[in-house]
């Protein structure tokens, strides 16, 4: 099913489970931090069915924040790297901050206190809530302009592949690294003969095991999960597993040259090349600011778990409560009953909208979703177009992965459909003979993974998930962003 827009209103930016605490949270931070950052509030709407959570900001804000921030570009050569630096710095301290008021949660017994350590650490997320929403803008303005260029300086069917060559990550983000980290753990246990790993296993699981954790009540990985993949990755042969290493690390090298060379070939400079500087660098930043919120829902789990623990909840039905629902809590005040956050906890429509958030469930909430994103309808077509992130033409089966609890499903060679890719689908990327996503532009999950994975990537479908099913033989012609079945 897909819905039928009654206008161009909203604009559709994650679909991923979102808990109705992080969707309050994210949308006092679009509306109150975005505004003393650039100037400008921006509205949002999660709409939530199955768990599964569409989360929407509206066209105009995307356009008028794009506006600004190009403005500040042209304006400001420094713009580009100091908007860079104040990503990383909110987000480092919302990772400090988390891990101390997690820390702290354990050694108190004050509900005085907890209030306090939780009230802290809503105000360092709202802080970090801008960097989390301005790159869909920078994403939207940014890419438009690099392609009007380019559509005046390459043949059209060109045009994608420039445009991958100006947007490869200049770093590793955390996802990648992990990778990198087990394979050359792997390698060590090969070239050194141990049997019994487990302890240097342990080490790596305790230093990533965070990722998993998009939301707050969601459970880090277990070492069950890096014992399997190491031993998919003790099964290859030395040689390969040590040229897989060498060509991961040269990647960024050759991307890195292969940057420069392109963009003195079509001499990019001015306005333009910091725009393509930020860019690039948000290519990197896009997934490593979402990783370190992970990392930050991680460190803070132990102050939710002692709420709920001190209340009779469990860290999911905590995080099924508003901020304001949570300080009542503690105070023993009257707050949604466990019936109703279990209904929460499915579903749930949250609107931000002219300065007030509402949080609405069952037929109220239906009755919302329906009347700002219209009515659903059958889908009927056998392709879908979208953007190239890596390029190539393949056939295979389709494997669907809707959440993450999918992701054992998919048998090496099929082609993986999703709405997006995180972290925890890495094990079935690296099965898989391609990607296609719903979401996504060249700053995407996806993108980075297929670009390092080097197999073919077709991104911002729309609707693949709601167009191809489980078994279908398809195929992706990256190279022109087109997926059909055959």
């Amino acid at each position: 099913m897909i819905r039928n827009m009654p206008t161009t209103k909203w604009k559709l930016i994650v679909s991923r489970r979102v808990s109705v605490l992080r969707a309050f949270l994210m949308a006092e931070g679009s509306r109150v931090q975005t505004k003393k950052y650039l100037g400008t509030a921006i509205d949002c709407l999660v709409a939530t069915s199955d768990e599964l959570s569409s989360y929407y900001i509206k066209n105009e804000d995307t356009k008028k924040i794009a506006t600004i921030l190009l403005s500040k570009i042209q304006k400001n050569s420094t713009f580009s790297q100091s908007h860079a630096d104040e990503c990383i710095s909110r987000c480092n301290a919302l990772v400090d901050t988390s891990k101390e008021l997690g820390e702290s949660a354990l050694r108190t017994a004050s509900s005085k206190t907890f209030i306090a350590i939780f009230k802290t650490y809503c105000h360092a997320f709202t802080k970090f809530v801008p960097f989390v929403v301005l790159p869909v803008s920078i994403e939207y303005a940014i890419t438009k302009n690099i392609t009007d260029f380019l559509s005046k300086k390459v043949e059209a069917n060109n045009i994608q592949k420039f445009l991958a060559r100006i947007t490869t990550t200049p770093e590793l983000p955390a996802t990648s690294q992990e990778q990198l980290d087990l394979a050359e753990l792997a390698l060590y246990i090969m070239k050194n003969k141990i049997h019994n790993y487990s302890k240097i296993l342990q080490r790596h699981a305790d230093k990533y095991r965070w990722l998993s954790c998009y939301n707050v009540d969601e459970k880090p990985f277990k070492n069950s999960y890096y014992k399997n993949r190491m031993q998919d990755l003790l099964r290859m042969e030395t040689p390969s597993l040590a040229s897989h290493i060498r060509d991961t690390k040269k990647q960024l090298v050759v991307d890195e040259r292969t940057y420069r060379n392109t963009i003195a070939e079509l001499k990019i400079k001015g306005s333009l090349l910091g725009q393509v500087e930020l860019l690039r660098r948000y290519v990197w930043l896009r997934t490593w600011r979402i990783e370190m919120q992970s990392k930050s829902n991680y460190f803070i789990q132990p102050l939710l778990k002692k709420i709920g623990g001190r209340t009779g909840h469990t860290l999911r039905e905590v995080a099924a409560l508003s901020p304001q629902e949570i300080i009542r809590l503690l105070f023993k005040k009257s707050t949604p009953n466990k019936k109703e956050l279990k209904k929460r906890i499915r579903s749930y429509v949250l609107l931000s909208e002219r300065g007030k958030t509402i949080l609405s469930i069952n037929d109220r909430g239906q009755k919302v979703s329906r009347r700002e994103l219209g009515e659903a309808s059958n889908n009927t077509k056998d392709s879908v177009n979208g953007s190239t992130a890596h390029g190539g033409v393949i056939r295979g089966r389709v494997r669907l992965l809707l959440k993450k609890e999918d992701v054992p499903k998919l048998r090496r060679g099929e082609i993986l459909v999703t709405m997006m890719t995180s972290p925890e689908y890495i094990p079935a990327m690296n099965k898989a003979a391609a990607f296609v996503t719903d979401e996504g532009g060249v700053l995407c999950h996806a993108a980075i993974i297929a670009r390092e994975m080097k197999k073919p990537c077709v991104i911002g479908t729309g609707i693949a998930t709601k167009t191809f099913k489980d078994g279908n033989m398809i195929e992706v012609d990256a190279d022109k962003g087109v997926v059909r079945i055959v």
